[in-house]
């Protein structure tokens, strides 16, 4: 059983990164007027690298579970890897900063929100 799921879940990662990654990186690369594959050729599939997966589950929490734990779900993090894909959660769970301060990102059933990394 644990064999079949890990074949499952290769598959399914190796899909978004065939499907989506690579279209996304070419995009990037053709808007900003370089080679298309200049981004592509540096996240091949098979090579060794940073990517990783990390698989967060978030469940809907009373408002007494919110304040036990001071609303955080996760620390605040960086997202080090060029881009970062979150797929749809019954609970928002990621935040961006904006002049007003913290906003969540909505999260839409069949969609995939896509956090480009942070470059300084």
């Amino acid at each position: 059983m644990l064999l079949a799921l890990y074949t499952h879940s290769t598959d399914s990662i190796q899909h978004v990164h065939n499907q989506v990654l690579l279209p996304l990186l070419r995009l990037f690369a053709y808007v900003l007027e370089i080679d298309e594959s200049y981004f592509a050729s540096r996240h091949r599939y098979e090579a060794r690298g940073l990517e990783y997966l990390r698989y967060m589950k978030y469940f809907p929490r009373t408002e007494a579970e919110d304040a036990a734990v001071n609303n955080i779900w996760a620390k605040g993090h960086t997202d080090y890897n060029t881009l970062t894909f979150l797929f749809h959660q019954p609970v928002s769970g990621l935040q961006v900063q904006t002049p007003e301060g913290w906003k969540y990102v909505k999260s839409f059933e069949d969609a995939i929100i896509v956090n480009v990394a942070y470059v300084s």
